[in-house]
């Protein structure tokens, strides 16, 4: 089958889009200082999303999205942050080189706005989900498969961080 100019243009275009959501996230993540697998799962709930919502992808901010995905996250995984620190880190994120703090403090009811719509994206995300937040990420058996590796003598020891490492990068694709 040959793919049209108009499914490669999609298909482009929906790579950028995943490719948004993953960096922002990913930067929220490291600014609010959770753990890699918070992040990783706010990922595969925002991958899981637009899956399901992939036609309202326009219609939906990104960036309220990918925060509610980062709020539930951190509840699933057992490392919450408070809604009024996760949005004024993904305001941050958001608006680089603007001054976020400015947003935030400029306008009471623009604070309340975006922490009611993170919430009714998070109701919206709960419902999309039905409510799985069951995920197998690959660190878990990476790390093992690596200890296991040196048990056996395949590597020595002070190659096993360094191999982790590399595994844990290549699992998150950098």
């Amino acid at each position: 089958m040959v793919e049209t100019e108009i499914q490669k243009e999609t298909r482009k275009l929906s790579r950028k889009f995943r490719w948004a959501y993953c960096e922002f996230l990913k930067d929220v993540g490291m600014m609010i200082k959770v753990p890699q697998l918070t992040i990783a799962t706010a990922v595969v709930f925002c991958h899981r999303f637009y899956a399901v919502r992939r036609h309202e992808a326009q219609q939906s901010d990104l960036h309220i999205i990918a925060t509610a995905c980062m709020f539930l996250a951190g509840k699933v995984e057992e490392t919450p942050k408070s809604l009024s620190d996760l949005l004024k880190v993904s305001l941050t994120v958001r608006h680089r080189g603007e001054d976020a703090v400015k947003l935030l403090t400029a306008d009471a009811n623009f604070v309340q706005e975006q922490r009611e719509l993170v919430l009714r994206a998070e109701r919206l995300l709960l419902h999309t989900l039905a409510f799985d937040f069951n995920i197998e990420h690959p660190y878990k058996y990476l790390l093992s498969t690596v200890k296991e590796m040196q048990i056996l003598g395949y590597i020595s020891e002070n190659c096993t961080r360094e191999l982790a490492q590399i595994a844990w990068n290549f699992a998150n694709d950098r």
